[in-house]
């Protein structure tokens, strides 16, 4: 009987304890934020330069090209440039991790995002967001208030087309009569057969694609059932591809800007930057801002490069207003027509991080650490 009664008061005191442990970890999970914000107010950061890719697969369920997960483990500590004293930078599982962080942040990979963890995070910065990303978040256990709405990933793929890239060209043509570049979206095989054999040659792209690929020159004298072929499988399988009349280029640059949530935009910086006769990036051009703007007023004046940042200032609230917040840039070249040097103002828009944000972001932190 004495027995049997310890018993039963042992087991009643081992379950208050451990009643008051599950409401005390309870009580400290649910209040942590509120009572302690300062504890919670990390970034994690993440490059994934296989968006791009993703964006054109549109589906979680894909795999990064080799390409995309080589580059992705060579610059897996690019965030630093950016990243806060305590913030994350997520590391492919391939990477080892760094000794030591100049930015000083901490280094996570995927197995290491504990609820624990995670609980410091208050927000999610990634190269671009995608379906893909946050399929991927999802399974490390990331909570759906740090990710993105299943509405905001398609505005922002669907923004992210060169869809929008052409009516985008069309509209700043219709404002200002002197910018230069012809580019038309087509549904089916027949309308970008009939907007190729408008030109001698002609630029095809598909609606996505990454740092060139997926883009190519057509010549109107050899168009070969291949390239037919070609064309018609994007097509099908995005919808549409786009044709440009083909420009003799003489420098490629790029606008770079943050969008803010009401839609309004702040001019960030200007890159310029190389690409192949193909179209496909090849590097940026190093230099302080001045002297890429002398870059450019060599052939175009800059004045009038800051009447284009004005109007996009106004065209562009009206594209991204509840649509699209954080880091974009828009390519543009400068061409060369009858002697003539005109403007095209938009080739390319890229709605995430680019490489003359990061260009800008390293000019800013040489001046605040010039021993760095």
């Amino acid at each position: 009987m004495t027995q049997t009664l310890v018993c039963t008061l042992h087991s009643l005191i081992t379950s208050r304890t451990l009643l008051v442990t599950f409401f005390t970890d309870l009580w400290f999970l649910t209040t942590r934020r509120r009572l302690l914000p300062s504890l919670n107010s990390m970034t994690l950061h993440i490059f994934n330069p296989s968006h791009d890719e993703a964006l054109g697969f549109g589906s979680p369920y894909y795999v990064p090209s080799k390409a995309a997960q080589r580059m992705a483990a060579e610059r897996c500590t690019l965030p630093e440039l950016w990243a806060a004293a305590g913030d994350f930078i997520l590391l492919p599982d391939e990477c080892e991790r760094p000794v030591a962080s100049v930015a000083g942040v901490s280094y996570v990979y995927k197995r290491e995002l504990t609820p624990t963890l995670l609980l410091q995070i208050s927000h999610i910065q990634p190269w671009g967001w995608d379906a893909y990303l946050r399929h991927t978040l999802r399974r490390c256990g990331v909570s759906d208030e740090l990710l993105p709405t299943d509405e905001y990933l398609a505005d922002l793929r669907r923004l992210s087309s060169r869809e929008t890239a052409v009516r985008l060209l069309n509209a700043m043509k219709s404002a200002n009569t002197e910018y230069t570049g012809e580019a038309h979206w087509c549904t089916t095989l027949d309308e970008a057969v009939t907007a190729i054999n408008r030109y001698p040659q002609a630029m095809v792209k598909s609606p996505w694609s990454s740092s060139g690929r997926g883009v190519f020159r057509v010549d109107a004298e050899a168009f070969d059932a291949p390239t037919l072929q070609r064309i018609a499988n994007i097509v099908r399988q995005h919808g549409g591809v786009a044709v440009e009349r083909y420009c003799n280029r003489l420098q490629d640059f790029a606008l770079e800007f943050y969008a803010r949530p009401d839609g309004s935009i702040d001019y960030a910086g200007l890159s310029v930057f190389n690409t192949s006769v193909g179209g496909n990036y090849l590097g940026n051009v190093s230099g302080t801002q001045a002297e890429l703007q002398q870059l450019l007023a060599h052939h175009y004046p800059w004045s009038r490069i800051e009447e284009c940042i004005g109007l996009l200032s106004t065209l562009l609230p009206q594209l991204f207003e509840g649509k699209y917040a954080g880091p974009f840039g828009i390519d543009m070249m400068l061409v060369n027509e009858a002697s003539e040097v005109k403007l095209n103002p938009c080739v390319e828009i890229n709605l995430r991080n680019t490489m003359g944000h990061v260009q800008l972001m390293m000019q800013q932190r040489e001046c605040k650490h010039p021993a760095l």
